[in-house]
């Protein structure tokens, strides 16, 4: 019925294909690319709330941008100074800039005989003051490493941007932020959220299209190769740049930005379309092959390709369907995309596909007769081995397990800040420079939370957080510790005119108060971003260079255990939290969401074979050959060093829906052979006729992913590696464990 309608009405539904096609090419140029790092955080984690309360109480740290000025020699240049002071006010003036601070910007108050006056962290105007200036900030830990690097040549802007600053206007503030470095002839750095968010689009949009080019080109390449016919080429890269055009246009309409994981979509619906033709064109040609005219060729083809193709795809959207039972929105995003974008390939493939094919010579696609033949010899090989050496076969498998439940142990989560932008990039070398001259790139912050009704400036409770912010500032790891402890010793220093001997902290409550009220007006916005203006919400934040997520834990873990020892939580109550920690909770959820994610898969397509072919041993088989090859490809990321982290946890969802495909051609062919022929035999017809299909396809897919290897992306370049391994175990298993274990499983 539906494969003689689609034939019927091929006309109609290739206007309504043409139709979606060019709204979707006129929808186009509202793609977007965005890398909103915001859409990462977990939902359901308790921190959240707390990471939230943090940044409405204190601001917003990730919307800070460092610009570091290297000047390569001593700042204490007058001819220096004033010029940087004259960058600092030129970038406060750009756009969407709220505010700019630096060295030569800010001031301390001072106790003087005419009351409280300013004096500036450094005279600028005044070299004769520079040697004083230079002594007295290099003791200063509040600033030393942020705002000047530790040997004195670099100077830092701290540009404050606009609250809730969209992404789209992230580019030209960073573009006019280079420009205006150029003006001044500076060479700078930048660090900061919105810089990696830049940097990140940047690299997305140029890695976009390249993966387009590098997999149509490979694309026609292996299709050229394998197949003497121009259709045969042509064919699948329609269904692959319709398939392609219409998924973006679609992210268009439901208004879903580009980023670095919908950057995968490209191949990931190359393998759909690629699959999904080669296999019916596989069918088509036997049945032209077998003597059949093109109209029942045609539906032939799709009454019996057709179930194997929505199973396929069925399968498929839900594999990544399932990651939506993850806790971070960016991944429940990219699961619902790439389910739809794999619906409208299948889509493609069945309007596309069979109007072609009979619009053209029956005889317009074959396979090369000399890949014919050698898979023929191949297949026979295949068929010999599993016949004559089954133990060898299952000897085999159990030591690719045993070696690959090893190797699960050993895969690095160690994440590190940096290892996804490609070595060499300036991003990097940013982070390079400002770990080795200034305080590091990473935040380490401490929620304080006073209970009780007390408040920050309450003399009991600054004295516990004078002793945590002691024991922070004593470790080797954690640099240019602030407090609210440092903002109540500035301004005891001030009091006392600056002495030094006076930075600490007041003795009693009734100095604190008089301190207060005395420096009320003079303004300290500098240091006052850690503790709010009721004083019932404050932070420790230090920075740190990026020493991998498994050193932050056991530091973050000695940290906690000397809070628990040391400190009275009767007064006080103190979390580590901050951006850097939720973003290692985003690897850590990422992981956990992969292992979930996958549980459910197998259940749910365990389920579906079970419902479709009522058969447990079907769907035995169907486990074991989809499971072994993710086993193998998480042991082959383990010996490779390749980092599991949120960017490449992906790799399993992707392998598992290819083993899952071609499992489900072979056990579909399987079946239809089962009816009219043994066991033995209707393997034998299977591994030759899917076989072939399935090969083909691993070709064609192998090289497509391949092609990620030359990804600026490390994710994108571990994916690539990793899935190319994986089509091959996959392939592998499909021909010589599911076939082995159907015969061992026939009188059970």
């Amino acid at each position: 019925m539906i494969p003689e309608l689609l034939i019927k009405y091929r006309w109609a539904l290739i206007a309504i294909l043409m139709a979606a096609l060019a709204w979707a090419v006129y929808l186009l140029p509202g793609t977007r690319i965005s890398q909103n790092f915001s859409t990462y955080f977990p939902d359901e984690d308790p921190d959240l709330e707390l990471y939230h309360k943090m940044i409405a109480e204190l601001g917003d740290e990730d919307n800070l941008l460092s610009v570091v000025v290297n000047k390569k020699s001593t700042i204490f240049d007058s001819i220096f100074l004033k010029k940087f002071h004259q960058f600092t006010h030129a970038a406060r003036e750009l756009p969407h800039v709220a505010n700019a601070h630096s060295l030569t910007t800010l001031n301390e108050p001072r106790k003087t005989p005419f009351g409280v006056l300013t004096d500036p962290l450094i005279h600028f105007e005044n070299p004769e003051s520079y040697t004083s200036d230079s002594l007295r900030l290099i003791r200063d830990n509040r600033i030393k490493g942020r705002l000047f690097s530790k040997d004195f040549q670099s100077l830092v802007v701290i540009l404050e941007f606009e609250k809730e600053l969209s992404s789209n206007l992230s580019e030209p503030i960073i573009s006019s932020i280079e420009e205006l470095s150029m003006i001044f002839g500076f060479e700078i750095h930048m660090m900061g959220r919105k810089y990696f968010e830049v940097t990140y689009n940047r690299i997305s949009n140029k890695e976009l299209k390249k993966s387009l080019a590098l997999c149509l080109g490979l694309m026609i390449l292996m299709l050229g190769f394998l197949y003497r016919s121009v259709w045969a080429v042509v064919l699948p890269v329609l269904v692959f740049v319709f398939s392609v055009i219409l998924f973006l246009g679609f992210l268009v309409w439901i208004d879903h930005p580009l980023d670095s994981m919908t950057n995968l979509a490209p191949t990931i619906l190359l393998i759909v379309s690629i699959s999904d033709v080669i296999h019916f064109f596989s069918k088509y040609e036997s049945r032209i092959k077998a003597g059949d005219d093109k109209q029942t060729a045609l539906t032939i083809t799709i009454q019996k390709i057709g179930l194997a193709l929505i199973l396929t795809s069925f399968t498929t959207a839900i594999g990544f369907l399932t990651l939506m039972t993850s806790s971070l929105p960016n991944m429940r995003k990219f699961g619902v995309e790439i389910a739809a974008g794999v619906v409208i390939t299948f889509l493609v493939t069945m309007i596309l596909v069979p109007f072609v094919l009979h619009a053209i010579s029956k005889d317009s696609i074959h396979l090369r007769t000399d890949w014919f033949h050698w898979w023929e010899r191949r297949a026979a090989a295949i068929w010999r081995i599993i016949n004559s050496r089954p133990q060898w076969i299952i000897r085999t498998v159990l030591l690719l397990v045993a070696i690959s439940a090893f190797g699960l142990t050993r895969i690095n989560t160690n994440n590190f800040f940096n290892s996804s932008v490609p070595k060499g990039h300036t991003f990097n070398q940013a982070v390079d420079f400002c770990e080795e001259h200034l305080a590091g790139v990473r935040t380490f912050e401490i929620a304080l939370l006073p209970k009780r009704g007390l408040t920050l400036n309450d003399i009991n409770v600054l004295k516990e957080v004078e002793k945590l912010h002691t024991y922070i500032d004593s470790l080797p790891l954690v640099n240019a510790v602030v407090s609210p402890v440092t903002y109540y010793q500035t301004l005891n220093r001030s009091w006392h005119g600056g002495n030094e001997n006076k930075y600490v902290l007041p003795e009693n409550q009734q100095e604190i108060n008089r301190l207060e009220r005395r420096f009320e007006k003079s303004g300290n916005s500098a240091f006052q971003t850690v503790v709010n203006q009721k004083k019932s919400f404050g932070k420790i934040s230090g920075r740190m260079n990026d020493i991998g997520r498994q050193k932050v834990y056991d530091l973050n873990d000695q940290v906690q255990v000397w809070i628990d020892e040391n400190m009275d939580k009767a007064l006080l109550d103190v979390r580590i939290i901050g951006a850097s920690a939720m973003a290692d909770k985003i690897q850590e959820h990422a992981i956990r969401n992969m292992f979930t994610g996958l549980g459910w898969a197998l259940l749910v397509v365990s389920l579906l074979i079970f419902l479709l072919y009522r058969d447990w041993k079907i769907v035995l088989v169907v486990l074991a050959v989809n499971v072994l090859p993710l086993l193998i490809t998480g042991a082959i990321m383990a010996l490779l060093g390749l980092e599991l982290k949120f960017g490449t946890s992906i790799i399993f969802t992707i392998g598992f829906v290819i083993a899952v495909d071609d499992t489900i051609h072979f056990i579909g062919r399987y079946l239809r052979e089962r009816a009219d022929q043994s066991v033995e035999a209707a393997c034998k017809t299977t591994i030759l006729e899917t076989g072939r299909a399935m090969l083909l396809t691993s070709i064609v897919l192998f090289f497509g992913f391949a092609q990620l290897i030359t990804s600026g992306f490390q994710e994108a370049k571990s994916v690539g590696i990793l899935v190319s391994i994986m089509l091959v175990f996959a392939l592998l298993v499909d021909l010589f464990v599911a076939p082995l274990l159907i015969l061992r499983l026939k009188d059970r």
